[in-house]
């Protein structure tokens, strides 16, 4: 009985073993491995025990400005990011910006698309201040810029990405906001 209680506790629980289990046999369910892939935010100073100050980890992110066809690759995530001017002169509602991204055609590519909260958040640089952002991206606005994700409990309102800070908020998608097209690059 005891076996099988730590047999299930090891599976459900993902341990990989029972320092109480009598036959010694277990399964290493955990890779321990594999290595990060964890972008540094670029926050410096630790204003709190265990924040990203305090540890300091993370792999260095490394982007890649191509100034002819105006665009930057992230080589952490292989995501090719627009970075020409012609965003930063708009100020569209959700709907147009979804379909700015859908037919633009940059870079010799037509496969772009509004980022998704976690892709447009994993830009920002906590390291800075308006803007947070990377100096390798030329052309940004600071407020209000838009990602595929919609709110979970509110299918009118989209989180919305700050340069300023790096805050994340939501709005609706009736508001004005501005757009930095993304593409997979894999």
């Amino acid at each position: 009985m005891k076996r099988t209680i730590c047999q299930l506790l090891s599976i459900f629980f993902l341990i990989g073993s029972c320092g109480g289990c009598s036959d010694g046999n277990s399964t290493k369910n955990v890779n321990t491995s594999t290595t990060s892939t964890l972008g540094k935010t670029g926050q410096v100073i630790s204003y709190t025990n265990f924040d990203d100050g305090y540890y300091k980890k993370g792999v260095e992110k490394v982007y890649v400005r191509d100034d002819k066809n105006e665009v930057i690759t992230d080589n952490l995530t292989t995501l090719m990011w627009q970075d020409d001017v012609e965003p930063t002169t708009l100020g569209v509602y959700w709907y147009e910006a979804r379909k700015y991204c859908a037919n633009l055609t940059l870079a010799s590519h037509s496969d772009w698309r509004l980022p998704t909260r976690k892709e447009l958040h994993g830009i920002v640089d906590y390291g800075k201040y308006n803007p947070s952002i990377s100096n390798t991206f030329k052309n940004f606005k600071t407020y209000n810029n838009w990602t595929s994700t919609e709110l979970a409990t509110d299918r009118s309102q989209v989180w919305v990405v700050s340069f300023i800070s790096g805050d994340e908020s939501f709005t609706d998608k009736d508001g004005v906001g501005n757009v930095r097209c993304v593409r997979d690059n894999k």
